[in-house]
């Protein structure tokens, strides 16, 4: 049994290419529900109509906004559950200036490039980390 069967996931990336490839990873893994979104307008409309178990999200979108402001904008107007594991994908350049100014931190970082068993470890934990938690963010959810 796959513990990823059944999630869903979103891709933010600006670049078509990278999304092709971290959605054949995602596969790899045996996800099978993935959306794509290439900026984070069309991001915010895929989770405006959906929710997501797992968002990828590149730091460097293009139009302006980063992957941190994205983060906090789905926190602030509550369009991500606090259950939904947010990556913020990364080149490791970025990711100290990410880290430093990370105030709604993502559930994990991923580094690129990075390979899909890597990728896989990466959720699994994250995964782990959620199904102890859930019960606090149902709570948390409706007001307690």
């Amino acid at each position: 049994m796959n513990e990823l069967d059944g999630l869903s996931a979103l891709i933010i990336e600006p670049h078509a290419g990278m999304r092709a490839s971290i959605h054949s990873m995602l596969s790899l893994c045996g996800l099978t529900k993935i959306d794509h979104a290439g900026s984070a307008n069309n991001a915010v409309r895929h989770l405006t109509l959906k929710s997501f178990d797992l968002v990828l999200c590149e730091y460097d979108l293009e139009g302006g906004q980063d992957g941190q402001q994205l983060l906090e904008d789905l926190r602030h107007h509550k369009l991500i559950s606090l259950s939904t594991m947010f990556f913020m994908v990364t080149a490791e350049g970025a990711y100290t200036k990410v880290v430093s100014a990370a105030e709604l931190a993502p559930t994990d970082y991923i580094l690129k490039p990075f390979t899909a068993d890597r990728l896989l470890e990466r959720i699994g934990r994250a995964l782990q980390r959620r199904n102890v938690f859930m019960p606090v963010y149902q709570f948390m959810e409706v007001g307690n």
